[in-house]
């Protein structure tokens, strides 16, 4: 697993795992309008996309890819104090999560 400031080429990859990770997060808590909305407003290409090009106000994105190079999770956060910092947004694929849990519960 590598740890690595976000490219452009991985604003899509960004954008799904936020997206589904929002959705699969808060599925029983918010109606799915009010999930898509904020889907609508964080994680559109766009968004994301000048956001790792020209990160204001925080560090910006960072991915983790795997062995293969796929992008497995996507986060970001910055400095809020001197000294203190802060992750804004952090989300691991769920799809990508839910493939480890079924290994782990094969392998108990």
């Amino acid at each position: 697993m590598l740890a690595r400031p976000a490219r452009p080429v991985d604003v899509e990859a960004i954008c799904r795992i936020c997206s589904d990770g929002w959705r699969e997060t808060y599925r029983d808590l918010y109606t799915e309008e009010e999930i898509e909305d904020v889907v609508q407003r964080f994680y559109t290409y766009e968004r994301v996309r000048a956001e790792v090009e020209r990160p204001e106000g925080w560090d910006g994105w960072w991915v983790a890819e795997d062995e293969v190079g796929a992008i497995t999770a996507a986060g970001g956060g910055g400095l809020t104090a001197p000294g203190v910092g802060e992750v804004f947004v952090l989300y691991a694929d769920p799809a990508v999560a839910a493939r480890a849990r079924a290994r782990r519960s094969w392998t108990r």
